[in-house]
């Protein structure tokens, strides 16, 4: 993975969508109003949010949502399968091993994308193709 994530071609199965706007306005301007700490996240990407979104666990978890009306899952450190699928967010504010969460396809060939070390945000991801995770 390169270290800047502004580089992302569409062929990357996680890629970042500079704004929901982009794709849907309406889903974009729900996200950034509803979600604390978005409105001033640069590209979407930002350090930890003063405030979690609610249903979030906080210290030593990674937490994400696949949109705005779903209550978010949150995750240890370990294996795990996501359910998740299309635009969504995440806040990773893992605190043990590298802080950090691999994100990989479904057979688990392939990391399609490496969080920056926790705390961090980013509040226009997008899930799809991302089967499995890897935190800490």
């Amino acid at each position: 993975m390169r270290a800047t994530t502004d580089a992302f071609t569409p062929t990357r199965r996680f890629r970042r969508l500079r704004t929901l706007a982009a794709s849907s306005a309406v889903a974009g301007a729900l996200l950034v109003s509803a979600l604390p700490g978005a409105a001033g996240a640069t590209a979407g990407r930002s350090a930890q949010p003063a405030t979690l979104p609610a249903g979030c666990w906080g210290a030593g978890y990674f937490c994400g949502s696949q949109d705005n009306s779903s209550p978010p899952n949150n995750y240890g450190c370990g294996w795990h399968d996501i359910t998740m699928t299309g635009p969504g967010w995440w806040v990773n504010n893992l605190n043990q091993g590298t802080k950090r969460v691999k994100m990989y396809n479904y057979d688990y060939t392939r990391v399609i994308y490496t969080t920056p070390a926790a705390p961090y945000s980013d509040w226009t991801a997008d899930w799809t193709q991302v089967y499995h995770i890897y935190a800490c």
